[in-house]
């Protein structure tokens, strides 16, 4: 039996050496409203209030302690209930490579140079925060959906943007 977790979905990206764990940063995860697909997008920032931030780091390191975790990237995916942040999933690797590259713009934080750099004994490779806001979305087309030439060359219009 499952708990069903209503709230906002949030993946977050640490970091480990020697059983020493750093949040690199999370992203808002986009759900899907079907089962096509698991998400629909992530987006970076995403503001908690300090006590949730707090709660999401104790319950980050808290999992990665118990799995054994001590070195290397890692990945956890969990949701913000009015109760606090509750566990998904966690994995002992990076996110997937849309997400590192939304953390290295966002944050400057890459989450593979981190683990390259450290593999090799080399010092960690310096931040270099970028863009304020960034996002990703996935297109998902129902079977058969055929896109013309003409609905591609159209421009596509986004609310709150210019340039």
């Amino acid at each position: 039996m499952e708990e069903f977790l209503e709230g906002p979905e949030l993946t977050v990206e640490a970091f480990s050496r020697g059983g020493r764990h750093r949040i690199l940063g999370w992203a808002r995860r986009l759900p899907a409203g079907d089962d096509r697909l698991a998400a629909t997008g992530h987006e970076l920032p995403y503001s908690l209030a300090p006590s949730v931030r707090a709660a999401v780091h104790r319950l980050v390191a808290a999992v990665l302690d118990l799995t054994g975790h001590r070195d290397g990237p890692s990945h956890t995916e969990l949701i913000i209930t009015e109760h606090g942040p509750r566990l998904v999933e966690t994995h002992a690797r990076p996110g997937d490579e849309e997400l590192a590259a939304l953390f290295r713009l966002a944050h400057g934080t890459d989450p593979l140079a981190l683990a390259l750099a450290a593999g090799l004994g080399l010092p960690e490779p310096v931040r270099r925060p970028g863009a304020p806001h960034v996002g990703l979305r996935y297109l998902d087309f129902p079977p058969g959906h055929r896109t013309s030439q003409r609905e591609l060359a159209r421009p596509a219009r986004c609310r709150g943007w210019s340039g």
